[in-house]
């Protein structure tokens, strides 16, 4: 592949986010003036190689999807002699769910229930893609599916981001476990929205990701994370003492019944995407 010259092909018009390990920024293209979200991530700003490994994963992932419900992928580039990776995606115009819902709560207002219905049927769509028909032979596990990485557009429609935990599994009933540094991040930072076998270090699958929807779903109705707890050891107590929690009383049994299912404690029997949006087809077709 011939060098490129990224500045040159896209303009930076802003910086929307900033993390240790790089930004993501506005950018212009030049050739076609269609503005884009860039990620550009700094492989030499990561300690291990498992970190690095994060980066190379997402980008490898990113290129091949195409769904409803998954931000669309544009371009990708990496600069080999300053280690960073840059990755170009659809932009959401209007913002994330954590920013609809502070929106929200500033207004003293509920969501309104065809609102969440759309944002789960879309999202619900994405992980059906990801889990049963992104690729044949590997499931593929965004892992980390929350109001930080849902984004909204001006339209309406909602798309999943930020694969940068992302993990494949093999279609053989095959498991994942959480590497050492993985379950020390998890105890450091918040971890609200992980599901309970990945935050008592167990094996997991594709249903983490299921988990995850579940309470992006209930922070949307109910304006606040399903589970507050900071620590490790008193979230899983909530967690285990509180069950699943109700849904405020304007919204209906049903979207009771889909929260239920998918904050199931026992991954065993916690519905996959596709038998989801069969159960629920009515409601999240609705116009």
């Amino acid at each position: 592949m011939s060098a490129r010259n990224f500045d040159e092909e896209y303009e930076t018009l802003k910086v929307i986010g900033k993390g240790y390990f790089g930004t993501v920024s506005l950018r212009k293209q030049k050739s076609t003036g269609n503005v884009y979200a860039c990620k550009e991530s700094n492989l030499s700003a990561c300690k291990t190689e498992q970190q690095k490994q994060l980066f190379i994963t997402e980008a490898a992932v990113m290129k091949d999807l195409d769904s409803t419900g998954i931000v669309q992928h544009i371009d990708q580039y990496f600069d080999q002699a300053n280690q960073k990776l840059y990755i170009v995606m659809e932009y959401c115009d209007d913002c994330n769910l954590t920013q609809y819902v502070i929106r929200q709560k500033e207004q003293n207002a509920f969501v309104p229930e065809a609102f969440v219905w759309h944002v789960a049927h879309q999202l619900l769509q994405g992980l059906d893609y990801l889990h049963n028909r992104a690729r044949k032979d590997e499931i593929i596990v965004h892992r980390d599916l929350s109001p930080n990485n849902v984004f909204l557009s001006k339209n309406g429609d909602a798309r999943m981001g930020d694969f940068g935990f992302t993990k494949t599994l093999k279609r053989d009933g095959s498991w994942l476990k959480l590497e050492a540094f993985e379950y020390a991040y998890a105890s450091i930072v918040p971890p609200h929205h992980h599901p309970l076998e990945l935050l008592m270090n167990q094996s997991y699958n594709e249903k983490a990701d299921i988990w995850n929807l579940g309470c992006c779903l209930y922070e949307l109705v109910a304006l606040e994370p399903p589970y507050l707890k900071k620590t490790l050891a008193e979230l899983i107590k909530q967690i285990q003492d509180t069950g699943v929690p109700k849904v405020p009383s304007q919204y209906s049994e049903r979207l009771q019944k889909l929260i239920d299912n998918l904050l199931n404690f026992d991954v065993n029997q916690r519905m996959g995407a596709r038998d989801l949006l069969d159960m629920f087809r009515l409601e999240l077709e609705a116009k």
